[in-house]
This record gives structure tokens, sequence and C-alpha cells, in this order.
């Protein structure tokens, strides 16, 4: 051993600092120096054998070696060595680190080789220097490891093989806080003129084994036989030899380094497949570094957990691989939705089955997670009821906030939601019952006991996002993550639209998942992913395919813990069979490790694969004839536990705390195609009750899915199927693996479609011509033997699977029987706001009861058919509808009878837009109560009812009104309530609408009131104060009674239309704009939490309408507002809402400056193509607000032309005999400033535009008289204008100054602004410059206090002209 780099005396080694590690941590590293002889001193003999001796001289500070023969006869063999290291030290490049030989000479008589001095210490020596080091751990020793490689890798480059890799002949020094290795005595180096010959490779191999040994020693390892010994022609013997030295002192090797450290001990085995073996240091280098980046995960100690001592491969809950960018997608989407305002965002990814979309969707988790942040997690399934999706997952996450969450945190949200939600709580605990448990701070429901009645489908979809909105929060922002999105169901689409264009919603980003092989569920999403787009919402669209090879060797890598140089050619092989398909990959290598073509070995202790014989294994094409068959294998009590599983199938919603409801998809007689529902609870008394006595053992059952990983037992009652993610999911423990000697090789994979392969293959267990009976023998079991106090709790299931079984079902007896089960299912779900469930169980009765059944359970059969039509017409099945009402209709006994059907027609027309056939509908009803509406309406007929209204109307005080009593006749309770719905259509027939609204105050006086009589009220009070009769004082008086009426009759759900038709049509008559404000957002509350969204979204246009026309907010301020509102009408659908809004939003747009295109930034048009659109469907009310709004805009713009233009259009769309809005006085006022601006231009028209001023001057003088706060000023400015006229300067001087000051006095100072710019022109029209500049720049101030700073530029360049 040539110890030339050690002194006899050493010091010791010391540690210090390094540059950081791959990993960003900083490794101590031991500086390695030796002791050296005195500077310029004579030879020092170092260390001496029986052929040579090695010296260290210091010759002029520098250390130099001498290797010198020390035999007397000294051989030519023994020179020619000497030569020959120098000839290997020369012929290596400059940068490799082997001994540097300067010449051969002699030295005291006898041929000696001269060498620089190598600085450091041998390896051998670190090693045991090392071994009391507690802080050299794995991590230091690898990058030793890879500096010896890369040392031995530079030889092999230069094509010098080293033959003598020892620990002794390895130097170890540190570079710049990196190790550096140098190998001495090239005795046995030799050079090779090329790389292919057959002594090239076995000089390799012979280095790479020497390698072997050197890492086996670095990492602790022991030393067992001579590798250098003859190879025998025994291929188990020779791996045998090879693989039993790898026994590491303190057995904790990370298996990454086993495997690299055996493979290397083969190399050159001629018996040793060439997979398992390094042919070259390159690939060697490259896993050690691969290794290196990821110290914490590739240098975990090795475990050998029971799994991997039977040989079973598993696989890690998180394993992600070949997504990174769009990984790094999700989580700048997180951090936008973060840091950029709350704005939410919604990510689509689409993908193949199997691509790995759920994976990469719940990789936002741990990003999530760091910012304090929830995911919410729901998982649709096909032919599975969807109406729980949404709700299971909220129930979910409260669940976790209530169990998980500090409690300060905790009691900020729940705050947060009684402020927002309310009473709305109650309504939505029936289906969130963790919401329950987590607001008990501010609601008693448990006692209280009121969760029992549904909330209306828009009702608890705007609850669903005010509770989004009252949660999330900068500090702790929401995913909402649901998957599977081409199995929900068009209500779930449009919660998800809801939610996500919710204005109120933020930090909350939004992941949907879908696969993308069917066009139909493509264009249904497409659909709705476009119109959330076009709300302006941001949009971001993944998505994905198979992974690349790269990825895939990286994960079979990580999962055998094999260096990705040695699992390559078996990643190669699974790629191109599986495609890449991340499911398909975890599956052929769980089927390779059942098959035994991919075995743990416990002597080499890594994971070997046969890849000759991979590569020939076909993939089958059925998968599931092939589960079918080994389940065959299993015992027949396992077998029937299977079959019942699968007729079970998915389900488990949790209603409240003491009850769990299995809801399987099964409605009908169709096979089971999913058969597995994730992250929801499964009751074991519903198991209980489906296994037959003496047949099964359950718990022998429960046993075997649990230790399988089916189920997961969170209770002694509850279980919970396993989470849909490429996770660790069904394994065997060795105790069921054992149970099953029979069928070794049945194994689960962890994936969703295979778990679902799986309980699909259970259910082929059932012969095809026997499951309709399997199914209504389990059904009925279940129900058989449920005592009475869990019918409730199994209701679902055994129902269900009745169903299924439903064609052998002959006896009328039993079919009655079945269809009360299935009623008090469907009520059961439709309390709970489940409409699509509630209607596949209601139809299901329906169907089971034939025409006798009207005569021998008339009162049953009519309920079932009254429940029916309630869930048809909540989720939208009108087909279906309409074919249930036609019995009621037929059938029903009398004309009581028949009216929910007649209400859930006239329901099902309107929805349908078939207004002429609700008029029809309702007019026959109302015929058979005995009210005749008139077919040929006129105005005289109205009038005539409207003369015995007043009439009626006269001896009676408000108080008298208020007083009369409540209505119990329910003939006319309906006849009022047809009347209603008649009158909403007043689009297709308008003269309609006042005569019913008569009939309705006429009916409530003669016999009592009800809930919709005081918005009759209203809609009279409307009626009086139009342009029609201008009874501003009966109006107002109306106006309160139908306010009153409301509060007294406590009819909160006709707030939203009381409201608006009180402040927005009559009270401004009376009372300052301003005090109605506040009241339309109280309308807007109350009609979204009741689901009136109709009223509700008007209730904002009219308080964005008097806010911009009437009340002089601030531009700035009410833009953001009208931009709220725009969001909250499209996000329900109110298109003529929209309309108007955008409208308003616009003209904002125009007085602010701003260039912003309202109508095409919200509905994606032009405003010209609206008005046309309006004008061509007969919508005439769109079309004059526009045309107003143009005037309006043109006006305050000084663009008279245009103004008188637009106002000359208005007159081909005159407005009718009901209500005004504020808007509409407002643009009278326009009107007469444009008529006398005009009349003072002395042009032919004159008298015709003074005659114009003349009458809307009489208008403002009476209505002046009845609301001196809002007209006042605007009577006055009409005066000055028409004293200007006629040249009556010193009255036209005081008339503008009193509309000035009555504008200020009433806080109007958009109407201030106008006023002043009149006198200024005015002014200036006399010549009176200086004036008209002072009264202008007052003007200026006016208008850019009120935000409008597009005509502050105007008027500024208006004063610059005075100036000039």
């Amino acid at each position: 051993m040539d110890l030339s780099t050690l002194s006899l005396s050493k010091p010791p080694t010391e540690y210090v600092t390094a540059a950081p590690s791959p990993n960003g941590a900083v490794a101590l590293i031991p500086s390695i120096t030796a002791a050296h002889p005195p500077s310029d001193s004579p030879p020092r003999l170092v260390h001496k054998s029986d052929r040579t001796a090695i010296y260290c001289v210091r010759e002029n500070g520098i250390d130099k070696g001498i290797k010198v023969l020390v035999s007397g006869n000294h051989t030519e063999d023994q020179i020619l060595r000497l030569v020959r290291e120098q000839s290997v030290s020369n012929f290596l490049p400059l940068h490799v680190r082997g001994r540097h030989v300067v010449d051969v000479r002699g030295f005291k008589g006898a041929p000696a080789l001269h060498f620089e001095w190598a600085k450091g210490v041998a390896l051998d020596e670190w090693i045991r220097n090392a071994a009391s080091r507690s802080d050299v751990d794995d991590a230091v020793r690898l990058r030793v490891a890879i500096a010896i490689v890369e040392t031995l890798n530079d030889f092999h480059k230069s094509h010098v093989s080293y033959q003598n890799l020892h620990c002794s002949n390895i130097i170890l020094d540190t570079f710049e806080g990196s190790y550096v290795a140098t190998f001495i005595d090239l005795t046995a180096a030799t050079i090779y003129t090329t790389s292919s010959s057959k002594s090239w490779v076995k000089a390799v191999n012979k280095d790479l084994r020497d390698l072997g040994n050197v890492l086996k020693e670095l990492f602790g390892c022991e030393r067992q036989g001579d590798t250098d010994a003859p190879v025998r022609n025994d291929r188990l013997d020779s791996n045998k030899r090879a693989k039993t030295q790898m026994y590491r002192k303190e057995d904790d090797l990370p298996m990454f380094l086993v495997s690299l450290i055996s493979t290397l001990g083969l190399s050159g085995d001629i018996f040793a497949s060439v997979t398992e073996t390094y042919s070259n240091t390159r690939d060697v280098l490259y896993d050690l570094q691969y290794i290196a980046k990821n110290p914490s995960a590739y240098l975990r100690p090795f475990v050998l957990d029971e799994a991997t001592k039977n040989n079973r491969l598993t696989f890690r809950h998180d394993m992600f691989y070949g997504r990174q960018s769009e990984k790094c997608m999700l989580i700048h989407a997180l951090n936008s939705v973060i840091e950029l305002g709350g704005q939410p965002m919604l990510t689509m990814i689409s993908g193949s089955p199997g691509a790995g979309k759920t994976s990469l969707a719940e990789q936002i988790k741990k990003p999530l997670d760091d910012e304090g942040g929830y995911l919410i997690r729901g998982k649709f399934e096909q032919n599975s009821p969807q109406d729980f999706v949404i709700f299971n997952a909220i129930d979910a996450f409260f669940s976790q906030l209530h169990n998980d969450s500090d409690p300060q945190f905790k009691s900020e949200v729940s705050r947060r939601i009684h402020t927002s939600v309310g009473s709305g709580v109650r309504m939505l605990i029936k289906s969130i019952p963790s919401l329950g448990v987590f607001m008990e701070e501010y609601f008693n429901l448990r006692s209280e006991n009121t969760v029992g009645v549904a909330a209306s489908e828009q009702r608890w979809k705007y609850l669903l996002c005010k509770l989004i909105a009252a949660t999330a929060r900068k500090e702790s922002p929401i995913a909402i993550l649901l998957d599977d999105l081409q199995w929900a169901d068009e209500d779930s689409l449009d919660v998800l639209r809801l939610m996500v264009t919710d204005p109120d919603i933020k930090y909350c980003i939004f992941l949907g998942t879908y696969r993308d092989n069917d066009a139909n569920s493509c264009n249904r999403i497409r659909k709705v992913v476009d119109s959330i787009h076009d709300r302006s919402v941001s949009l971001m669209s993944i998505k994905i395919g198979p992974i690349e090879k790269e990825s895939v060797n990286a994960l079979v890598a990580e999962l055998l813990c094999l260096p990705p140089r040695l699992s390559q050619p078996l990643s190669t092989v699974v790629h191109s069979k599986t495609g890449g398909v991340v499911l398909f990959v975890l599956k052929f290598l769980k089927s390779l490790n059942v098959e035994g073509l991919l075995w743990f070995s416990l002597t080499s202790r890594r994971w070997e694969f046969d890849t000759s014989k991979i590569r020939r294994k076909e993939i089958s094409t059925d998968v599931v004839t092939y589960m079918t068959n080994r389940m065959t294998r299993l015992p027949n009590e396992i077998q029937s536990g299977l079959k019942f599983a699968a007729c079970l199938g998915n389900t488990a919603v949790i209603f409240d705390d003491s009850a769990v409801c299995d809801i399987p998809f099964l409605m009908n007689s169709n096979a089971i195609e999913t058969l597995i529902l994730t992250g929801t609870k499964f009751s074991t008394e519903t198991l209980r009750l489906a296994f037959p006595e003496n047949d099964s053992d359950l718990k022998e059952f429960i046993r075997f899915v649990i230790d399988g990983g089916f189920l997961r037992e969170i209770s002694a009652d509850l279980l919970m199927w396993g989470h849909d993610q490429i996770q660790q999911g069904a394994e065997y423990s060795y105790s069921t693996l054992r149970h099953f000697h029979s069928c070794p090789d049945l194994h689960c994979s962890s994936s969703p479609i295979f778990l679902g392969i799986l309980l699909k293959a259970a259910y082929e267990l059932i012969p095809q011509d026997k499951r309709e009976s399997f199914h209504l023998l389990l059904g009925t079991r279940m129900y058989l033997r449920a005592p009475s106090d869990s019918l409730d709790r199994n209701l679902f299931p055994m129902v269900c699977n009745m169903n299924a079984g439903i064609r052998l079902i002959q006896s009328r007896e039993q079919k009655y029987e079945v269809a009360k089960l299935n009623f008090q299912a469907g009520e059961k779900a439709l309390s709970s706001s489940a409409f699509s469930t509630a209607g596949r169980f209601l139809v299901a009765a329906v169907n089971l009861l034939d025409e006798q059944s009207w005569v021998d359970h008339y009162e049953f059969t009519l309920k079932v058919h009254d429940a029916a039509g309630v869930a048809l017409y909540a989720v939208g099945d009108f087909t279906t509808l309409k074919t249930v009402m036609l019995k009621p209709v037929m059938r029903a006994r009398c004309f009581e009878d028949k009216l929910n059907t007649y209400h859930n027609m006239v329901r099902f027309l309107s929805s349908s837009g078939r207004m002429k056939e609700v008029i029809v509908k309702c007019s026959s009803i109302l015929a058979q109560l005995g009210e005749i509406i008139p077919e040929d309406m006129n105005q005289e007929i109205c009038d005539e009812e409207a003369e015995r209204v007043k009439e009626a109307l006269v001896p009676l005080s408000e108080k008298d009104l208020l007083s009369l009593p409540v209505l119990t006749d329910q003939r006319k309770m309906v006849s009022i309530s047809f009347n209603l719905k008649i009158a909403s259509a007043y689009v297709v027939k308008p003269i309609l609408t006042p005569y019913l609204v008569f009939r309705m105050i006429r009916l409530s006086i003669e016999h009592g009131l009800c809930n919709i009589s005081s918005f009759a009220f209203g809609l009279y009070g409307s009626w009086l104060v139009s342009g029609y009769n201008s009874d501003f004082d009966r109006g107002y008086r109306m106006g309160r009674v139908a306010t009153d009426l409301m509060r007294k009759l406590r009819a909160d759900e006709f707030i939203p239309r009381v409201y608006t038709t009180v402040y927005g049509f009559i009270n401004f008559w009376k009372e300052p704009y301003q005090a109605s404000l506040g009241k339309h957002i109280e309308a807007y509350e109350s009609g979204a939490l009741s689901g009136d969204m109709e009223f509700a979204v008007s209730s904002l246009c009219q308080y964005a309408n008097s806010a911009l026309f009437a009340s002089g907010l601030n531009l700035q301020k009410l833009e953001v507002n009208v931009k709220l509102y725009i969001k909250r009408s499209l996000q329900s659908s109110q298109i003529m809402a929209s309309k108007m809004l955008v409208t308003i939003h616009e003209i904002i747009c125009i007085l602010t400056g701003s260039n912003e295109d309202s109508y095409s930034v919200f509905l994606q048009t032009t405003e010209d193509q609206v008005f046309t659109d309006a004008r061509e469907n007969h919508q005439f009310s769109v079309c004059r607000y526009i045309l107003n709004k143009c005037k309006y805009v043109a006006f305050i713009g000084g663009d008279m032309n245009a103004a008188a233009h637009m106002f000359e259009m208005g007159l081909d769309y005159p407005l009718g005999s009901n209500g005004k809005m504020v808007h509409i006085a407002v643009s009278f006022f326009v009107d007469g400033l444009i008529a006398f601006f005009f009349a003072r231009k002395q042009r032919a028209d004159k008298m015709r535009w003074e005659k114009i001023g003349e009458s809307v001057l009489k208008l403002f003088q009476k209505w002046t008289k009845t609301c001196h706060w809002n007209f006042s000023n605007k009577l006055y400015l009409l005066e000055a204008e028409r004293h200007f006229l006629d040249e009556e300067d010193a009255a036209a001087m005081a008339k503008y100054h009193e509309s000035i000051q009555s504008a200020q006095q009433h806080r109007f100072i958009h109407e201030e602004a106008i006023a002043c710019e009149r006198l200024a022109w005015f002014h200036l029209a006399r010549g009176r410059s200086g004036e008209a500049l002072q009264t202008f720049t007052e003007a200026k101030n006016c208008y850019k206090e009120w935000g409008a700073l597009g005509i502050v530029g105007r008027i500024e360049r208006v004063i610059q002209q005075i100036i000039s």
C-alpha cells in the first residue's frame, strides 16, 4: 500500500464550513491536511516495502515525493513499471486528478520515480476519522463518492483504466467548498487506444467493481469476499457472491445507495442481465448526482416494512411526476388570487382518463396550506346523485374547520358568517350539518329544530355564495376543487358559475377537472366556462396528456428506490406499453409485481425485474373480466360480501350528526358503472342490514375491506371509502394474503379507476340474469330487518336496490309499498334541497302507481304527483314534468286538488317564455273560480274596473285597510294568486296589468287580506302616480298601505316586490330621492335571500338609476357599485336588468372621461346592437332607456344638436300608462332645457320648441307642489331659461340663483353644476365675460366634485377660450 501522502504523525482532522449543498443546507467538510517534512529538509522516509521506499522531501518550499526501488538487483520489469507510471501521468490531461510524475531518475544510486506530493489525506484514513464524527452523515459521504467517481470518470474519458482502486490509493482534499479526489500509484493504470475493444470493457468493469468496494467501505459496509476471484459458471452462485457483500453495520443504508452499490458489484458478470449493471462511470456519476439533488428524499434510511418483506409494491400518496410546468401555473394562479386584490380565478384542467388531472389539481394543497388556506374538494360520479357533491364538500370543509382550527380563527369566521348569512344559516344546515355545529355560538340549532324546510333552488345557491364569501379571506384563502365535471348536472355547473362570478367572493380559486374524450360533456362545460369568461373572470386552461419518458423514469426510480440509470430499461418498456398515462403506469407496475416480473430481493435488498419478459407481456383489454376471474378464487363468504358492497354502490351523504344516509346511484335496472364515491362516510349499520344471517360473516368482511384498503375505519360505526388520487389505497396485509393463499396475485390498485374496476368486477360476480332479483332481495331484506328507529337512516340504499329490481314486482300491493318508500325518500331529499335526487325517487313512485291507485289510494297518489311536480320544476326537467302533470288534471276529484298541478303548469309555461299560454291557462283557471277575464280587454273596461276600486276605497282610511280581516277563503286566495300570475305577463298584453291589479285590490277589500295584497296595493299606488293619473297623494297613501300591510302580514317574501314598486315608482314624488336609496339595497338582499332574483336585481337597477340621475352621488364610487351590480345581474341571468345597468355604467364612463366600452366588456356587443335587438323584440323600455342615455350625455357634454336628435327619436317610443321611474322625471327636465335652448335660436320651429318647453314647465310646477325637495331646483332652472328666452334678464338671474341655491340645499351637486353652467352661458350671451368666467369656474368645481372629469375637461376648454 502506497502511503506517500501520509506522514507518520498527523494532526487531528479539522472541519470547516463548506459551500451550500445542493439542497440548500451547509455541510461540514473535513479540512484534510497532513504533516510534512520541514522546509528544505533532507529526504524523509515515509513508507518502505520489500520492493519500494517512499520518501518525502521539501525543495524550495514545495513537497516532492520519491518512489525508489530498494532491491539490489533491479529487474527490467520493475524499471518499466516506473516508466509506465510516468507515461500514464504524462498521457493524462492536466485536469485529471492523478499522480503527477516529474521524471524517472536515480536516487541514491537506485532507479526512482519523482512526483508532486498530493495534498490531502488517504480515503481509508478519512473513513476512520469520520466514523467518530456524528456530523459526517450519508450526505457528506455522498459528496465524497461523487468526487471519487468524477476522477474515475475523467480517467475513463481519457481512455485510461485505473485498475488499482482502493481506499488507500485515493487522496481526498477540499477545493472551493467541495471534495476532490486524486488517484495515486498509477502502476496498474493502462492506456487504451479504443473504447470498443473487449479488453477495454473488461478493464472498465474491473474499475466499476473496485468502485463498488470503495463505496461499500465509504458508506460503512462490511467487506466480504474477493471481487477479483474467478467468476463461476453458476448464475445463482455468482449473484449470491456479488450481492451478499452488501451489509451495513447499522442496517440503515438508503435503498438508492444499496441498489447502486450492489449493482456495481455485478459489473462484468456475464450471467447478469445488462439491465442490472453499469457499463460506464458516466451513468454512475449521473445517478450519484441525481441522489445528491434531493438527499432528504433519496437518502432516507431504508425501512424493510411488511409489504416489502412480502414482495408487495406500495405507492406513496404524494407521488407526482412530469407536471412541473403545469404545477407552476397552478401556484401562479393561486398567488395571483391572493396578491392581486383577491379577484377569483377559474382554472380548468382537462385530459384523458387516468392522465393525472386530479393529482395535478391537488398539488395546490401545499402552497395553499403555506398561505393558511383550505381546500374544498368535491367529486362527481357517473350515474350517481350530483345534488350532494357540493354540499358534501362544504360540509367536510366545515367539519375540518371545526375540528382543526384555532379557536380565535373559528370565532372570527363564525362571526363573519353570522353577519353575512344571518338566519340563512338555518336553511343551509339541513344539507351542510357541520355548519350547524360550527355556528352553535350564534344558533342553538339542535334544540330549535328549524331545519325541516328546504330552501328554494335560487335561495340556497345565493346563500351558498354568501357562505363562501364570508369564509375566504387573504389570510385564509380557499381553493374549491370540483373533480370530474363531465359527470356534473346542469344545476351543479350553474352553482359553479354563480360562485365564480359572485362579486362578493374574494381570495378564492376555483379548480375544475374534466375528461376531454366526450364531445357532449366538453360542449356543456365549455358553455359554462365561456359564460364565466364573458363575465370578465380570469380563466386559465390546462390540458394535460401522457407524461414523458423522463418523468416515467423518475416515477419508477423513486417508486423502486433505484438510481435513474438503473431504472431506465424498465421505465422505457413501461412507457411504451402505457403511453405515459400515469394511471396505467401504476396499474402496469402493480401487475408486474403481482405476476412476479418485478420483485424485491432480500438478498440484494433492491427491487429487481426481468426486462425481456416484461417486453413480451401483453396488457389485458378486459380488466373487469380478468379481475372477476381472480375474485372467484376468494372464499365464498368474501365473494358474497363483495356482491353486497357492489349493490350498495356509492354513497353516504351525512344529513345531521345523528344520521348517516347512503345514496347509491342505482335509480333503475341499469348495470353499475361506477362503484366508489370517495371521501364519503359509509355506515356499518347499512352493511349489517344487507348481510344475510348465517350466510356471511360481516365482521370478517369488514376486516377484509379495511385490511385491503377498500375502506378505512373512522369510528366504531363509520367507514370511509379510499380517497380518489394516486396514493397507496387498497393493499392487503400479510395476514390477508395468507387468508387468500389460493389467490396470491389479487391486489388492489390505489388508483380511482382501478379501484372502481375492482368493485365493478365484484358486481360481475352476480350473473346477469340474476342481478335484478339480487337487488330486489337485498332491498327487501334491509327493509324487513331495519328497526323503526333506523329506517330513515337507511332509506336511500334500500329503496335504490328495490328500484333496481322494480320490473320484477308484479303485485299491486307490493308496488304500492315500494311507491310509499320512494315517496318517503323523495320527501327526505326535498327537505335537503336535493331536487334532482328527489325527482328520481318521486318519478319512480309515480311510475309504480297505476290508474286504480287514484281510486284505492287517492290522497297518497295526489301527494306523490304534487311532490314530483315540485322537484321536477326545481331541476328544470320540463319534459317529465309535463307528463307527470297530466294525470292530476284528468283524475283529481275536485278543482282544489288540481291547484298544485295548475301552479306547476303555469310556472312551467312562464319559465319557458310562453307568456301568451300563461294568460290563456290562468284565464281558464280563474273562469273555474268565477273570475272572468274579458277576452276583448280595452281601456274602457279597465277604466270601469278602476272606478269600482276607487269607490270601494273611498270610505276606507289607511287604518281601516290595515284592519281588514285575513283572507280565509282558499278559492279567493287562489284567484288573487292567478291574477298576479297574469299581471306578470304584462309584456304580452300591457293593458291587462292595471285591470288585474284592480281585481286584486277589490278581492282584498271584499274578502280579506293575504300576502299578495301588499304587493297589489303597491302596484295600485304605482298606477295612481303614473302619467295617466298623476294622483300623487292617493298613490303615496297606497304605498304606505303596501309597506304597512307587508309588515303586518310578515310577508317578507314580498319585500323586493313591494320596495321596488313603492320606493322605485311612488315615494320620490313625495319624499327626497336620497331617502329611498337604502331601501333598494335592502330589497336586493331580501330578494336574493328568498330567491326572487327578478325583483332583487330590479332593486339594484332602481338604486343605480336614482343614484346617477337624481341623487348626485360621487360617480367614481358609484361606478364601482354599478360594476358589482352588473355582475350580480349577469350572474342571476337577469338580462333585461343587465342591459339597463350596463347603460348606466356607460353613462358614468362617459361622464368620468373613461374610455371603457361597457357594452363590449360586459355584454360582448355594442350599444347599437342592443338597441336593434330590443326594437326587434319589442322591448321598447330598453330602447327608451338607451335613447334617454344618449340624450342625457349629449346634453351634459354640450352637444345640443345630438341631444335634440335623441329627443326626436324618443318620440317613436312613447311612455305607457304605467309607473314612471326616477330617470323619466329627469328626462323631462332635460327635454325642457333642450326645448328652451332651441327656442332661443330663432329657427323656423321656434314655436314647437317653445310649446314643448312650456309643457315641461307646467309638469314641474305641478311636481314641485308634491315634493319641493326633489323638483324645486329643476323648476327654477326651467323658469330661468324661459325668462332668458323672453329676455327678462333680471327675472332670469333671480331664478338661476334660486336653482343653484336649491340644488345646494338638497345636495344635488350634479344639478348645481348644470345650473351654474346654464347661468354662465346666459352671462356670456349678454357679453358679461367676467361673470361668465366666474360661473363657468363654479360649474367646473361642481362637476369635479360630482366626479364628472370628462365634463370638467370640456368646461376648462370653454374657460380657456374666454380667457384668450
